[in-house]
């Protein structure tokens, strides 16, 4: 299986939680990230052994990334809190979550570094396709994700409808 960025749990695939809806999500997450991986090896010409390194490589990416987008969340949650009408923010807090959430910005960069470095056993111009690849497969998610999100906007009747 290949890992997908963005496809794992807490990724663009959602959490796939319990019940048959979540075990039906579970089976296309699958399936979507072994058609990637057949993918990418054929594109790439990667051997086994390589096709091995490669995965073991996105999965610790992905979850150094999903790591660093949760504490995104947390910081960008708690200066919403700060920032409640009729309540006065606090100065200190709101300098303190302001330069965390600068470092979140950091440590995405540094785990892209961290993967580079882990992909050193591919050569510059398989690193650069599998890159490519890899970005047309997270835009191809995303709008599938807001195709979805139209259609169930469309579906709703007016009054349920939530503003953005």
């Amino acid at each position: 299986q290949m890992m997908a960025p963005g496809m794992g749990p807490g990724g663009a695939g959602g959490p796939g939680g319990p019940g048959q809806g979540g075990a039906r999500m579970e089976m296309l997450r699958r399936q979507v990230e072994e058609r990637f991986g057949r993918m990418v090896q054929a594109e790439l010409q990667l051997t086994d052994p390589q096709m091995q390194q490669l995965r073991t490589a996105m999965r610790a990416n992905q979850d150094r990334r999903r790591e660093v987008f949760r504490h995104q969340q947390d910081v960008q949650r708690a200066i919403g809190q700060q920032l409640q009408p009729g309540q006065a923010a606090n100065a200190d807090s709101l300098n303190r979550l302001l330069n965390a959430g600068g470092q979140t910005r950091v440590d995405l960069a540094q785990s892209d570094q961290q993967f580079m470095r882990e992909l050193s056993f591919l050569t510059p111009v398989q690193r650069a396709r599998l890159l490519i690849m890899t970005q047309r497969f997270e835009q191809h998610m995303r709008d599938i994700v807001q195709r979805r999100g139209e259609v169930g906007e469309q579906r709703m009747p007016r009054m349920q409808r939530r503003p953005m």
